[in-house]
């Protein structure tokens, strides 16, 4: 199985190609980040990058959260419509996605003492976290039409090489 792992050099893309490396043999992991040149905003990188796999992970995104109301264009471009990109690349090349976003999403808790669902409503705090939302609305939306997508929200993560 030919997998493509986008943000393949940030903390969490870096923690699941060890992981993956190490429980499934069989497993051919590509990366796509910045550092090795690929550009996630650019569409034609994107679909040439995903060609030929069996399966994408969405992990690219800028991840400062406070910093990004020093930058907020950068921070919708890149986690919303970076992540549209990876979502038009998969449903071109009809290869399921698994798109990471973030318990950013949801804000504070409305029901303070009682767990977030998955339907808890999104009210995002941060130009990070509404870009964030935003992908994840445009998944839902490929989602209701039969795209082959999986959104995973997160929470707190942490350990070696975390900053």
């Amino acid at each position: 199985m030919k997998v493509l792992v986008t943000g393949r050099s940030g903390f969490i893309g870096v923690a699941l190609d060890h992981y993956l490396r190490r429980v499934a043999l069989d497993i051919e992991i590509h990366g796509f980040n910045r550092r090795d040149g690929g550009d996630i905003n650019n569409i034609r990188d994107v679909i040439n990058a995903c060609y030929g796999m069996d399966l994408v992970i969405n992990l690219a995104a800028l991840s400062h959260v406070d910093f990004s109301w020093v930058r907020p264009f950068d921070y919708y471009q890149t986690n919303a419509i970076g992540a549209i990109n990876v979502m038009e690349a998969c449903k071109i090349l009809n290869i399921p996605l698994i798109h990471i976003s973030t318990s950013e999403v949801y804000g504070t808790n409305q029901n303070p003492g009682v767990p977030m669902t998955e339907n808890h409503p999104l009210k995002p705090h941060y130009p990070y976290s509404e870009a964030k939302a935003m992908a994840d609305m445009a998944a839902q939306n490929r989602i209701a039409i039969g795209q082959k997508i999986v959104v995973l929200r997160p929470f707190n993560q942490y350990g070696s090489g975390s900053f």
